[in-house]
C-alpha cells in the first residue's frame, strides 16, 4: 500500500486502522512521518524505560516522546537538508573511524556485518546513515563556530551577579535507625515500636555500636551501610527529619524522631556551613555554562531560520499535541 501523499490527506481523525497507521503526521520539504513511523519510533524508546515507570507515569511519558519524536524528525530533516545543499561531507577517513568505533562497541566475538544483517541493515544503507550523521555534525560544528567567545570578564560579570546561585549551601552527614510505622498500625503496634526505639536509644546511651544497631535492626536500606545517608542539603528530607538533622549537636544521639516513616534515632557526623564559592573555584563551572548558552542561542537561531525557508505541513491533532508540551 503506497503512503498517501500529504496533500491528499483531509486530516479527520475518523479513519480505519489501516488508514491510521498509514497517516501523514507531518511533511518537512517532502521528507514524511506517518503514524506507524511515529509509533514504532515511540514504542522502541518506552522499551527502553517501561520497567522504571509507574502505571500512572506511562501516558506522560508517552505523549513527551511523541512530542520529542516529532521535533526531533524536523529538525534532523532540515540539517540533513542543509547539509546537503550546502555540500558539507565529513573529513577524510572520518566515515571509516566512525565505523571502526561502532564495530568496536559490540560484544566480543559479535560480526559487524552479521549484526548488521540481524537488524535488517545492508552495509551500504548503514554506510549512508552514518555518513549523513557525520555530515549534520559537521553543519553543526560550522554553525556553533559562529557563538560569541566567552571572555573573562564575561564569566567575572556572571560571577558577581549570580552569587546566590553559586553559594554552596549549608549540608550535614548523619546515619539514623529505623523502626517503619504508618498510619494503618493500630495503638498497641505503634507503642510498641516506639518502646523498640526507646530501647535501642538507651542501648546506645550505654555505649551500644550505633552501626551495629543499625545494621541489626533498622527497617531502612541503609542499615546495611550502619546507617549512613550520606550528606545531604536542606530539602532532601522529610521535614521533622530535617529540623532534627539540623539542629542536633555533632556526634549525638538526639531525641525519637517521627516522621510518616515512623521512628528514627539520628546522629549527626559531619556539619558543614553554607559559604560563597571562590572564583577559582566557580569559574570552570561558569565558563562551561556560558559557552553552553551561547551555542543553544545560536543553534535555535539556525534552526528557527531553517524552517523559516522550509515547507513544513502537520495533521492537526498532532499540533495540538507539540502545544500541550
Amino acid at each position: 500500500m503506497n503512503k498517501p501523499k500529504l496533500s491528499d490527506q483531509k486530516f479527520n481523525l475518523e479513519f480505519d486502522q489501516a488508514a491510521e497507521e498509514n497517516l501523514v503526521l507531518v511533511e518537512v520539504n517532502g521528507q514524511t512521518l506517518s503514524a506507524n513511523e511515529l509509533n514504532d519510533r515511540v514504542e522502541a524508546q518506552m522499551a527502553q524505560h517501561a520497567e522504571e515507570m509507574r502505571p500512572d507515569q506511562v501516558a506522560g511519558a508517552i505523549a513527551h516522546l511523541r512530542a520529542g519524536t516529532i521535533r526531533d524528525f524536523i529538525t534532523t530533516v532540515l540539517l540533513e537538508g542543509e547539509a546537503a545543499a550546502r555540500g558539507v561531507a565529513p573529513a577524510p577517513g572520518e566515515l571509516e573511524k566512525a565505523m571502526a568505533d561502532v564495530a568496536s562497541r559490540l560484544p566480543a566475538g559479535v560480526d559487524f556485518k552479521e549484526a548488521l544483517a540481524t537488524s535488517g541493515l545492508k552495509l551500504a544503507e548503514f554506510q549512508e546513515r552514518l555518513n549523513k550523521e557525520l555530515r549534520v555534525r559537521a553543519l553543526v560544528d560550522q554553525e556553533l563556530a559562529k557563538a560569541k567567545v566567552v571572555t573573562e570578564a564575561d564569566v567575572e560579570t556572571f560571577y558577581k551577579e549570580q552569587q546566590a546561585v553559586l553559594e554552596a549551601p549549608e549540608t550535614v552527614a548523619a546515619r539514623h535507625i529505623l523502626i517503619m510505622s504508618d498510619e494503618q498500625d493500630d495503638a498497641k503496634t505503634k507503642a510498641a515500636k516506639r518502646a523498640k526505639i526507646d530501647g535501642l536509644r538507651l542501648d546506645l546511651e550505654g555505649g551500644a555500636d550505633f552501626a551495629a544497631l543499625a545494621k541489626t535492626h533498622s527497617d531502612c536500606p541503609s542499615g546495611k551501610e550502619g546507617g549512613s545517608l550520606g550528606t545531604f542539603g536542606r530539602g532532601q528530607m522529610v521535614k521533622a527529619f530535617e529540623e532534627a538533622a539540623f539542629s542536633q549537636p555533632l556526634n549525638k544521639v538526639g531525641p525519637v524522631v517521627e516522621t510518616p516513616f515512623g521512628f528514627h534515632l539520628v546522629e549527626v557526623t559531619e556539619k558543614k556551613a553554607g559559604y560563597i564559592r571562590p572564583f577559582s573555584e566557580c569559574k570552570p563551572q561558569i565558563l562551561d555554562h556560558l559557552n553552553k548558552v551561547h551555542r543553544h542561542e545560536v543553534f535555535t537561531a539556525f534552526i528557527e531560520s531553517l524552517q523559516a525557508k522550509a515547507t513544513i505541513r502537520m495533521d492537526p491533532s498532532i499540533e495540538g499535541e507539540l502545544e500541550k508540551e
